[in-house]
């Protein structure tokens, strides 16, 4: 819309800032309630833009549209008077109560709820962004839905749904539960994905957080809902893979993994597109926590199979002592995946058997190599198969790994 800018506009603004509503009134009669000034703002997006709204501002915004002010016409950004009432810019202000009221009034007068700006956002990302410690934001949110706003429209330029913003974003608090929950009554799909193939329900754990008790509480909400644990993204990644790093030090991020295998995913299911499963990737990471230990003692309770490979031909167990450090806690998940039918005749795509990749995984460094050889041993393994090379695991212990022990314990196996 062109905005043709005339004088009119100064007094108009200046009588509205004031509060002096005779004086305001006594422009309006007799002029164009709609003057904009350079930035395309009318009086009532004026106003609405401020950094502050009192209780004055309220009958100011009245008298506006008593007079025929346009609720809908936009600044030269393309946001309406409904648009610059919330921005997170106004969280100091702390008058969130009034905004919601100045919300009522322009609704109440025909403002247009599904308004989109020049950068493709709306005012669902705008009051989603305002104050997420303010329980307002969220009533401001269903005003807007009570309104007839889509609950499933795209509020920003990334493709979000409200829904998968607030998801998205790095601190979840009770406000945004609150959130999720209105949005969920009025019918917002909880499965529609970002422009990332990200659903709701993955955006969830999308980085470390500090605050994965409410993201639990998200995820039981999307899941009661019917969040589909099985949506896999466009680089091929799912709900699993994206737990397993959210947040290794704390147990909720296991309990998050086992409130997805209770309803429905499969523990077998590839989570990446090297091939991976749940169990194969926690084993591949290069630093393990006691909350690993615990993904995998609930994905062995959940029947995954500890014997899948991954594309380069490695079983969980046969990952597990790659450039590994931590060894004293790689073992116990060593023992758990033997007790679960660890497979040890497996080879990788060089004809490595278990043994010839623990030898040549910095094993000289490994303070359990003996007790990890012996429990080897004790399961079958063959120490003559040989790989690709010609070598066998016996003739690569003597070579490289010169561990007496080692050496003295496979001799009795020739």
């Amino acid at each position: 819309m062109q905005h043709s800018v005339t004088l009119a506009w100064k007094p108009l603004q200046d009588a509205a800032l004031s509060g002096n509503l005779t004086l305001l009134e006594s422009l309006l009669k007799g002029g164009n309630p709609d003057a904009v000034d350079e930035l395309g703002r009318t009086a009532l997006n004026f106003m609405c833009s401020l950094r502050k709204l009192k209780e004055i501002d309220l009958e100011v915004l009245q008298l506006l549209v008593q007079y025929g002010a346009d609720v809908n016409r936009a600044d030269k950004d393309d946001d309406s008077p409904l648009m610059v009432l919330f921005n997170s810019e106004y969280n100091e202000s702390k008058d969130t109560a009034i905004r919601i009221e100045a919300l009522k009034i322009l609704l109440k007068n025909g403002a247009d709820v599904k308004c989109v700006n020049h950068e493709g956002l709306t005012i669902f990302k705008k009051i989603i962004l305002c104050d997420p410690t303010n329980p307002d934001t969220a009533v401001a949110l269903e005003l807007l839905l009570k309104n007839g706003a889509d609950p499933n429209i795209k509020v920003d330029e990334s493709g979000n749904t409200a829904l998968n913003l607030i998801c998205s974003q790095s601190k979840l608090t009770k406000v945004h539960l609150k959130m999720v929950r209105i949005f969920l009554q009025y019918k917002a799909d909880v499965n529609t994905p970002d422009e990332e193939g990200n659903s709701p329900m993955m955006n969830l754990f999308c980085k470390e957080s500090t605050d994965m008790g409410v993201r639990i509480e998200a995820l039981r909400i999307l899941l009661k809902n019917g969040a589909d644990v099985t949506r896999v993204n466009h680089e091929g990644l799912t709900i699993f893979k994206k737990i397993i790093r959210c947040d290794p030090v704390k147990l909720d991020t296991a309990e998050a993994l086992e409130l997805i295998l209770e309803n429905g995913a499969d523990p077998n299911m590839m989570v990446d597109e090297l091939g991976n499963t749940a169990l194969n990737f926690i084993c591949n990471l290069p630093k393990l926590t006691r909350v690993h230990l615990k993904m995998i003692q609930i994905l062995l309770k959940y029947k995954a199979d500890v014997n899948i490979k991954d594309k380069c031909n490695f079983s969980p167990i046969m990952s597990l002592f790659l450039a590994a450090k931590d060894y004293e806690l790689r073992l116990e998940v060593f023992k758990l995946l033997l007790e679960n039918g660890a497979d040890l005749t497996l080879v990788d795509q060089g004809g490595n058997t278990i043994l010839h990749i623990i030898f040549y995984s910095n094993a000289s460094k490994n303070p359990c190599i003996v007790e990890t050889v012996e429990l080897l041993l004790k399961g079958g393994v063959d120490v003559n198969i040989e790989n690709k090379s010609g070598q066998s695991a016996f003739h690569v212990a003597v070579k490289d790994l010169k561990h007496p022990k080692v050496i003295e314990l496979l001799s009795k196996k020739m």
